[in-house]
């Protein structure tokens, strides 16, 4: 419609989906209004900002996109706040979409840089079931932990009894996967997982301690009241030895949540 276009004009100024005047009223034309806002998504010489709300806007009126196109657009900007807007409304546009799923998952799987690509998964359908089955299945060692961040991500009550099964099985190498499902089955209710942390802080490797005590301060607040001081005192030594900077933090955090001093 006209009516959307000169709106779609109006919103290359934006910055912000909240105090864009031309959101709301481009939002309610619907679907109607997605090939102008696929124009401006898509185009490279117009701010990265307003870029980012014709995207989130593409979200909200579940508009019909080439959801690949508009990715690789999205990437070679190379522009946080543009990313960020995909991120938050593919959930929107890109659900029925299976090739840019699997395109994804493939990316998730392979990439060196995989951040991108897990906000991506995180807003798609069938993400965790799909990275529990990775994690089933016979796998790379070198792969578990980044889809373990997704169970983390994702997962609700439902997929405990799956995440039990991995944590009860041979099928997890990496002791940081293990963090990972540990603290999600905790949090989901299997209180009996604080002995794969507490295994993790007593590591000798200085990585996965510093790995668990960051899940450690996910749900220390919950330690059962006979596991509290070994885990005081685990986190005490392993904040000791630290370097300092950002591995230190789950140790600290910890220890505040458990009302406990760093020294």
């Amino acid at each position: 419609p006209e009516a959307a276009a000169k709106l779609v004009t109006a919103m290359e100024a934006c910055e912000y989906d909240f105090n864009c005047d031309a959101y709301e009223p481009l939002v309610a034309f619907g679907p109607d209004a997605g090939p102008q806002l696929l124009a401006l998504a898509m185009d490279e010489s117009k701010p990265a900002k307003g870029r980012g709300v014709a995207i989130l806007a593409l979200g909200a009126t579940k508009s019909k996109v080439d959801v690949a196109a508009l990715y690789a657009s999205v990437k070679k900007a190379d522009d946080y706040s543009l990313s960020s807007a995909f991120e938050k409304g593919v959930g929107g546009f890109a659900t029925g979409d299976e090739a840019f799923r699997d395109a994804m998952r493939k990316e998730y799987a392979e990439s060196d840089d995989v951040m991108s690509a897990r906000h991506v998964l995180q807003a798609l359908p069938g993400t965790v079931d799909w990275a529990l089955a990775q994690l089933e299945a016979e796998h790379a060692e070198d792969v578990e932990v980044r889809y373990a961040d997704l169970v983390w991500d994702l997962a609700k009550a439902e997929e405990l009894p799956r995440i039990q099964g991995l944590l009860n099985g041979e099928q997890l190498k990496d002791p940081m996967a293990r963090h990972r499902l540990a603290a999600k089955a905790i949090q989901l209710g299997d209180a009996s997982r604080y002995g794969i942390l507490l295994d993790g802080l007593a590591s000798d490797d200085q990585y996965n301690r510093a790995d668990a005590a960051n899940f450690f301060s996910e749900v220390a607040k919950d330690v059962p009241a006979d596991q509290k001081a070994k885990a005081i005192e685990l986190l005490k030594a392993g904040l000791a030895k630290d370097a300092g900077g950002l591995t230190a933090s789950g140790y600290q955090k910890s220890l505040k949540a458990l009302g406990a001093s760093a020294k």
